[in-house]
């Protein structure tokens, strides 16, 4: 991590967001590959970076890159002082009815930088924007037994609908 956040020195300063823009993507790379590398090892980390989170850096800064153009996505980063210490991506999403979902796809914030109000200002503004767009609810993912991420999710009214079970047929 490149930035540290003293957050008694910095009470008076306030967290923020705002729309990613073209120089933010390698910011954001790098905060997702920290991620990655910190929740590896966590039970369903392994099976969720093989799947949802399975791209290299070049694939997530294309599709980082492209999300900030895409009608369809909503990129903002986290920002305490003008320094960004984390990022949502959401994807709103039509379903086969008609009514659009949107889906929190990514949402992450340095750690040293959790306490501060970064997530819950950015995951306001994705509920603002789902709320804008008519959208009938909002979907995230938190790891099992991960009660921080539940919490927070929860914090917005998010609850669980579905639960993935999953059973390892690899010798470990």
């Amino acid at each position: 991590m490149s930035e540290t956040v003293d957050t008694e020195a910095l009470d008076h300063l306030s967290e923020s967001y705002r729309p990613a823009g073209p120089d933010d993507v390698e910011t954001l790379v790098r905060i997702a590959v920290d991620h990655a590398a910190r929740i590896a090892g966590d039970r369903g980390a392994d099976l969720l970076l093989r799947r949802e989170m399975a791209y290299t850096e070049d694939q997530l800064r294309t599709r980082l890159a492209a999300a900030i153009d895409d009608p369809d996505a909503l990129l903002l980063v986290g920002t305490y002082s003008g320094v960004v210490f984390g990022y949502v991506l959401a994807i709103f999403e039509r379903l086969d009815d008609g009514e659009m979902l949107a889906r929190v796809e990514q949402l992450v914030v340095e750690p040293d930088a959790r306490e501060v109000g970064i997530g819950e200002t950015i995951m306001n503004a994705v509920v603002d924007e789902a709320r804008s767009r008519g959208c009938l609810g909002i979907d995230a993912l938190a790891l099992p037994g991960d009660r921080e991420t539940k919490n927070f999710f929860e914090s917005f009214g998010l609850k669980a609908r579905q639960l993935v079970v999953h059973r390892s047929l690899s010798e470990s």
